[in-house]
């Protein structure tokens, strides 16, 4: 009999701790593994403690027969631990949802227990009660998660959010009072009861609501973050013209001086002023070169633009420039797109370089295009942690965040495919995309 209590309540603490963990990966980006363990150990202890204290109550006594100051504070306190420890952002995001999940935990539980003795059946076991509220629980994580996935905010982007610390920190003061209130309320007494019951349902009704503001402060600066790019690209496309109208008058200069001093040249010639002639000719050859604006000219303007900008960014940042392109100047691809992704590798690509002290920092872009298929390859000296597939931290901003999100937002747009390694003290950024037909 012992045997198998221990059992329910390990799988019990096992199971709560995967679904926190579900819960919490929606907003936040995990720290490392050493971190990660010591956060969430104080949970798994109290979890573990609070299911067997439990275990052999009836439903309503979760709430008659607990102590709530020290349950919420203990509650409160190891989540609070885990975000603090376990994860990495903004102190008020740590804060914010493990109090947000105890605030959701604390509303259900109350929500299940009223609904039982509502029932006026005492009879329950607490086994149907754990089943209920963790049922409950589940449905509303991975319903916070789809939402969250639905509206494009994972591990959100909101710039100050500390006033939503205010909705779970009601929530907790008004589970106090109803904790209380069955506490001291009459069982046989429906009216009562059905009065917590609406309280709690009103209750988790405005702390989900909290997750809509959320989501909606999230959008609000996606929207902000993508005006300022879409600006910073205006300007790009600006200086590109720029740019190129004064190669093609350079161009047109060169054209008239070579015109004039291919003349001078032949009157030398007819003179026998061979050394002259030749002085001339060297000096001439000294004197063109390529113009910065048409280096590189494939044709297709969200590129060009993109790397006439990359070769000015890395001429003044003392930074070497690889290019290889092969691409068709006409491509079933927004130029907008494009602009997204290229600007924001390349823009990630020189934030980590000017980060770096190493005697030569150098930077590669590679674009081709075969049959319908885009690909692209942003590459710079690195010499930090190796990393594999899309990285789940952001100790340092230049690998996550709003660019990384904007890339991955594209790329699923055109059903293609996005890679981040590190080989060869190189972090590479890959990405592949089908033409839309």
């Amino acid at each position: 009999m012992l045997e198998n209590t221990i059992t329910k309540v390990v799988f019990l603490t096992v199971y709560n701790v995967i679904m926190i963990n579900v819960y919490m990966d929606s907003f936040l980006i995990y720290h490392s593994k050493k971190r990660m363990i010591l956060g969430w150990m104080p949970f798994v202890i109290w979890e573990f403690i609070r299911i067997t204290s439990i275990w052999h109550m009836y439903p309503e006594g979760i709430l008659t027969r607990q102590n709530p100051g020290i349950n919420l504070f203990v509650n409160i306190l190891v989540m609070v631990i885990a975000g603090l420890f376990a994860y990495q952002g903004e102190i008020w995001k740590r804060l914010l949802f493990p109090i947000m999940y105890v605030a959701l935990l604390m509303v259900v539980e109350a929500a299940v227990v009223f609904g039982l003795n509502y029932l006026e059946n005492s009879d329950f076991p607490i086994a149907f009660y754990l089943f209920l509220s963790n049922s409950m629980m589940s449905m509303l994580v991975f319903g916070i998660r789809n939402y969250v996935k639905v509206k494009e905010i994972r591990q959100g982007y909101v710039k100050d959010g500390k006033s939503l610390l205010i909705l779970p920190l009601i929530g907790i003061n008004l589970y106090y009072v109803l904790y209380k209130t069955a506490l001291l309320m009459k069982t046989e007494s429906k009216e009562i009861t059905k009065g917590l019951i609406m309280s709690a349902i009103l209750l988790l009704i405005i702390l989900l609501y909290g997750y809509c503001i959320y989501g909606r402060m999230a959008k609000e600066f996606q929207i902000l973050e993508n005006n300022r790019f879409y600006i910073n690209q205006l300007d790009l496309y600006k200086n590109y013209f720029h740019m190129k109208e004064e190669a093609e008058q350079e161009i047109l200069r060169i054209k008239h001086d070579l015109k004039q001093s291919f003349l001078l040249i032949e009157h030398m010639l007819i003179q026998h002023q061979y050394e002259e002639a030749q002085n001339m000719i060297i000096s001439m050859r000294g004197n063109v070169c390529s113009p910065l604006g048409l280096r590189n000219h494939t044709g297709n303007l969200a590129l060009d633009a993109q790397i006439c900008q990359m070769l000015e960014t890395a001429e003044q940042k003392g930074i070497r420039v690889n290019i290889n392109t092969d691409i068709q100047n006409i491509l079933n691809i927004a130029d907008e797109d494009l602009s997204v992704i290229l600007g924001n590798a390349i823009d990630n690509a020189f934030e980590a370089l000017t980060e770096i002290v190493a005697q030569e920092k150098q930077l590669w872009l590679d674009v081709r295009y075969v049959k319908g298929i885009v690909f692209i390859q942003v590459k710079n000296t690195y010499f930090g942690e190796q990393l594999t597939g899309i990285p789940k931290s952001n100790k340092t901003k230049k690998y996550h965040g709003i660019g990384l999100a904007s890339i991955e937002r594209m790329v699923k747009k055109y059903q293609g495919r996005m890679k981040i390694k590190t080989e060869d003290n190189c972090f590479s950024l890959e990405v592949v995309l089908y033409e839309n037909e």
